[in-house]
């Protein structure tokens, strides 16, 4: 049972834009550019269409469990100065329309196959725009998300029955991370053996298994070393993995019901690539995209394990270009 419940407020101020601003819009364009493909050893290439121009930097972030529709966040083009203040969310079986929750920029961050979104709205009237606010988009209304006692939280993965995951932050400032089901919070952290200095979650799958990443404390760098893939286990354990063994950073993004974990991994000549790690044991996959001298992100697949999304960029960049890998059949001469 999907049970959500909006929380305390901070302010009156903020409780007049939650309460009047369920969903804020604006017309986009479905036909930013045609689609191009690219039929490779691997699978089929395809670069998606966006809401903006095909200039606007434009990220996806999650994938639903069919494979149906992906969720990500465009900018308004032309806003190179404070960028999170103009960022918009997206789903890309609706690119006429952009979504703002509550009116704050928002970065929806995970979809299931109810179309249930979640996410993270930015506090724009907060200096720099870091204080962050998680969100879940469910049939047609925005509830926020909040770790009980935190205020600066986010939400990152959603499954099918509507369990969320996130991070958030104690009035210290520490960062934790939770799991949000039928009405309860749980938090979590790393085992000590670990050595995390900070973990990022980024997915869960039905069984409740969490992907993200961590980062161990390195010599005079506190918290300034490359970030490991981990792995929460439907029973509560943890397992931590690079993907391969010559990446210099790695991090796992999206989970799916068999277990296969997508992600990207960072090499020592600075590029970064998308793996694909099987569920059952095969070797790691590693996944660039076609013809491209830039990074290739991997951020979502689906439950049947052969449709991913991701995001290609020039290095040190905003993603600029999203893309649907769907891998071969038996030979990659048939139809997919």
């Amino acid at each position: 049972m999907i049970r959500f419940k909006p929380f305390a407020i901070r302010s009156s101020l903020l409780a007049t834009v939650l309460l009047t601003g369920a969903v804020s819009a604006r017309p986009g364009r479905t036909t930013a550019r045609p689609a191009k493909s690219w039929t490779t050893d691997i699978g089929t290439f395809a670069l998606l269409p966006t809401p903006n121009d095909s200039m606007t930097p434009t990220t996806l972030f999650g994938l639903s469990p069919d494979g149906d529709s992906s969720v990500g966040v465009t900018w308004e083009p032309g806003r190179p100065v404070n960028p999170k203040a103009y960022m918009y969310s997206y789903i890309t079986e609706d690119l006429a329309r952009v979504y703002r929750a509550f009116g704050f920029p928002t970065v929806a961050r995970a979809i299931n196959d109810a179309g249930d979104v979640a996410g993270f709205w930015v506090d724009s009237t907060v200096v720099d725009n870091t204080e962050q606010h998680g969100f879940v988009f469910h049939e047609g209304q925005y509830y926020p998300i909040a770790f009980p006692g935190s205020n600066d939280n986010n939400a990152a993965g959603i499954n099918n029955a509507g369990t969320i995951v996130g991070a958030y932050f104690t009035p210290e400032r520490a960062r934790h991370q939770y799991i949000y089901e039928d009405g309860v919070f749980t938090s979590f952290d790393l085992p000590d053996s670990f050595g995390a200095c900070v973990t990022i979650t980024h997915g869960i799958n039905s069984s409740d298994a969490i992907v993200g990443a961590y980062r161990v404390a390195r010599p005079h760098m506190p918290c300034g070393g490359p970030f490991h893939a981990y792995v929460r286990h439907a029973d509560g354990t943890f397992s931590g993995f690079d993907a391969t063994a010559d990446a210099t950073s790695s991090e796992a993004w999206g989970i799916n019901d068999q277990g296969d974990i997508v992600g990207q991994y960072d090499t020592i000549d600075g590029k970064t690539h998308g793996f694909l790690l099987r569920g059952n044991g095969e070797p790691v996959i590693t996944i660039d995209f076609p013809n491209w001298n830039g990074d290739t992100n991997l951020r979502g697949i689906d439950n049947s394990g052969r449709i991913m999304v991701g995001n290609i960029n020039t290095r040190g960049d905003v993603p600029s270009f999203t893309f649907r890998l769907t891998l071969c059949g038996v030979h990659c001469d048939q139809a997919p």
